[in-house]
């Protein structure tokens, strides 16, 4: 019997790199020797990219997008935003032109609503800034820490400087890091050293 995605976590990524199937009690069942399937497994396994960004991973915790807004969100809440703020201009054209007093009565109800509601989704914009802004900031130090996880050493200053402008060019900081560990993973001094 072989081993199946569908088994226990992680089972397949463990026969990949050697775990006997414990068949016979003894250790030379298990084997040490490198393999072409490790290295496609590291290179293109959909397990290996989940095991790197997993919702309690490192790379979620130390930028703070386990729970962060998706880009829809994003999307969705700044659409949201343009709405209200043409609420809010019909909501004053209205009243200038309306003596009704149910009428006005009725739209400066929706007025506060709408002016309750923007302020609270550009606190959450503001907010998410200050956070992604921390993170950037963080930049060099969570290289580091991709190095010690990885390589269990520090980079030197060359690799420093080219990962920080290969994250810093990725755009989001989230995206350059995981590149970054799948880039170190796959590299000779991991797979050939860890």
């Amino acid at each position: 019997k072989g081993y199946t995605r569908r088994g226990a976590a992680g089972s397949y990524a463990l026969s990949v790199f050697g775990k006997p199937k414990r068949e016979t009690p003894c250790d030379c069942e298990r084997s040490n020797e490198p393999s072409l399937l490790q290295t496609v497994f590291l290179r293109n396994d959909t397990e290996m990219f989940e095991l790197i960004d997993r919702s309690k991973g490192w790379l979620k915790s130390a930028t703070g997008n386990g729970q962060g807004p998706s880009a829809l969100t994003l999307k969705s809440r700044s659409a949201r935003i343009d709405q209200l703020r043409s609420q809010l201009k019909s909501a004053e054209k209205k009243l200038k032109n309306t003596k009704d007093k149910s009428t006005i009565k009725r739209v400066e109800s929706e007025r506060r609503t709408a002016e309750r509601e923007l302020a609270r989704l550009e606190e959450q914009v503001r907010e998410e800034a200050k956070a992604k802004s921390a993170v950037v900031d963080r930049t060099p130090e969570l290289i580091r820490e991709a190095y010690l996880r990885t390589f269990s050493r520090y980079p030197t200053e060359k690799e420093t400087a080219l990962a920080d402008d290969y994250v810093t060019a990725a755009g989001d900081v989230t995206s350059g890091l995981r590149d970054l560990l799948w880039a170190l993973m796959n590299s000779k001094e991991f797979v050939v050293n860890h």
